[in-house]
């Protein structure tokens, strides 16, 4: 028997197992091996050479080389291109293009997951990601932003990079404006001293607030009145580039959002308004006497919610 000088492939051992059987007697009914076949299987030199070379003149020889033999030897015909590179056979072919033969004398070599003897047709029309990899904006200074910012994350082991990044590429809705008040509130928090506050997005002036402390801050953008608040109180406001800078890996900064639920589209949505425990915003018409007053709204007039 013809042995390859170089270790077995799942190929070679299949050819080998074919061979065996038919110098044994066993081959399956009607299978044949044509001199042909065995000729050009004879054909390949007996000297070293790598994996690679063989697998070329494998796919040359496909009808009449090493695949011609295996695949007469068992009585079945060749397998799609599909077949050898998956290890099974396509839901569309049924078990004629790959003999069970074949794969229990590989082992596990063309097995699936938990040692199956068949593979699994996976639909891929819905297996991405949705996320977004840049920003929809075409702004110049926020695409300079995630250049600057995208390297920092790549080349840093910090997750704040990574955040920062992240919202750089969030739609506004998913940026919500944090009020000064907000931020002074959470500011106050112990362990924030002396640290700067960094907002992905807008800082608002509060009217609410009375008496603003000192505070450093970075933002994308801050509004008019809050930054003449801010620095009259002896504070400081950066811009990212100015935060790369000043703390590459986001060292002595507490990172802020706005209150992404606050819009006022949110009180609309869950229940539908008027069934019971439903505390959803009605969108009504007009506001006066006459519009959604009735029944649901007062237990003089058949139920009140």
């Amino acid at each position: 028997m013809f042995v390859h000088p170089f270790p077995a492939s799942p190929v070679q051992r299949i050819i080998r197992l074919t061979i065996e059987r038919f110098e044994s007697g066993r081959a399956p009914r009607g299978a044949h091996v044509t001199s042909r076949s065995r000729r050009s299987l004879q054909a390949f030199p007996a000297h070293p050479e790598s994996e690679l070379s063989f697998r070329t003149r494998l796919r040359s020889r496909r009808h009449h080389g090493e695949r011609a033999l295996l695949w007469s030897g068992l009585g079945h015909p060749p397998p799609s291109a599909a077949v050898w590179r998956l290890g099974c056979t396509p839901a569309r072919q049924g078990s004629r293009g790959c003999p069970k033969e074949a794969i229990r004398a590989v082992g596990s070599s063309f097995r699936g997951p938990e040692g199956r003897e068949w593979g699994v047709d996976i639909r891929h029309n819905k297996d991405r990601k949705v996320r977004r990899k840049e920003p929809k904006s075409q702004d110049i200074y926020l695409r300079l932003l995630v250049k600057l910012y995208r390297f920092l994350a790549r080349r840093t082991n910090s997750t704040f990079n990574q955040v920062v990044l992240k919202r750089l590429f969030m739609s506004r809705t998913n940026r919500p404006p944090l009020s000064l008040s907000r931020m002074i509130r959470k500011m106050k928090l112990p362990g924030r001293e002396n640290k700067t506050a960094v907002v992905v997005g807008t800082i608002t002036d509060d009217v609410r607030v009375q008496e603003v402390p000192k505070l450093k801050v970075c933002a994308l953008r801050v509004s008019s009145r809050a930054r003449s608040r801010i620095l009259k109180a002896g504070g400081k406001i950066l811009t990212f580039d100015q935060l790369a800078l000043d703390s590459p890996k986001g060292c002595g900064t507490v990172l802020l959002s706005g209150p992404r639920k606050g819009r006022e589209v949110y009180r609309h949505f869950g229940k539908a308004p008027g069934t019971p425990h439903s505390h959803t915003k009605p969108y009504v018409r007009s506001k006066g006497r006459k519009f959604e007053r009735a029944r649901g709204r007062r237990a003089s007039r058949g139920y009140k919610n």
